[in-house]
């Protein structure tokens, strides 16, 4: 069903989608989840009087919640809505799902709406309120992200041009990638993330001079994986943390 409020896809998992282990890449259904939430957009824009062709969505935040990958050619649902509106962002949920409609990956993301022309944020137009859905996927989290971090570990990251979306910044869903940029320090072979938070805080606009601070913490259930990327100038683009559990 494809309507106002809920947008849904079934699929058979394909293979480009997932790693080399055959699970789902996190990159992949973050690039699809933002398709999906842009064609239901459009929808909204056929209701509502909003001025496109200066104003864009811009993401502020994720919170991801994985219970289980889902591996190639598996049957799933991938499901998106707007569950809370402010005039200031609206929260979206996206959700991955099996064939009996159980939550695999639990997404929760916060996003605001940005005058290119103006070159500011500006306010959510209060028409899309009517749009808001309760789902009863939770949007809960009891994670919060440190505010300051010792970081061990620096090193240069490389940006390819198609990286980069249409407002040439670094497209979000690449962010996810850098989580396994740090094998000097990771397990990637018997751990995997349970419990992801992202926050941007500038955006990347250029290929070369990029880099990554991290850090890697032993927790009670697992690995504690902290982040920072950091745009050519030197100015903070996001910050991620990620906790990993063993296989």
């Amino acid at each position: 069903m494809n309507n106002l409020t809920i947008y849904e896809n079934t699929m058979k998992l394909a293979g480009s989608l997932c790693d080399k282990t055959g699970k789902l890449k996190l990159s992949s259904v973050i690039e699809r989840f933002v398709d999906m939430a842009g064609e239901q957009t459009d929808l909204w824009e056929k209701e509502c009087d909003f001025p496109k062709n200066t104003t864009s969505w811009i993401i502020n935040k994720y919170d991801i919640k994985i219970y289980s990958f889902p591996q190639k050619d598996d049957i799933i649902k991938l499901i998106t809505y707007q569950s809370r509106y402010t005039r200031h962002f609206c929260e979206r949920i996206y959700a991955v799902c099996d064939e009996n409609d159980n939550v695999l990956i639990r997404i929760v993301s916060f996003w605001s709406v940005r005058d290119y022309e103006k070159m500011k944020i500006v306010s959510v137009p209060e028409e899309y309120s009517r749009f808001t859905h309760d789902g009863g996927i939770t949007s809960k989290t009891d994670k919060k992200m440190a505010k300051n971090t010792d970081y061990s570990h620096t090193t240069p990251i490389y940006i390819r041009t198609d990286d980069f979306d249409t407002n040439l910044h670094v497209n979000n869903a690449k962010y996810f990638s850098f989580m396994y940029e740090c094998d000097d320090v990771m397990d990637y072979e018997n751990y995997v993330p349970d419990e992801i938070l992202l926050n941007f805080v500038g955006g990347i606009n250029h290929k070369d001079g990029n880099t990554m601070s991290y850090l890697m913490e032993d927790t009670e259930d697992g690995i504690k994986l902290s982040q920072k990327i950091c745009s050519s100038g030197g100015e903070t683009a996001a910050v991620m943390e990620s906790y990993w559990r063993k296989i």
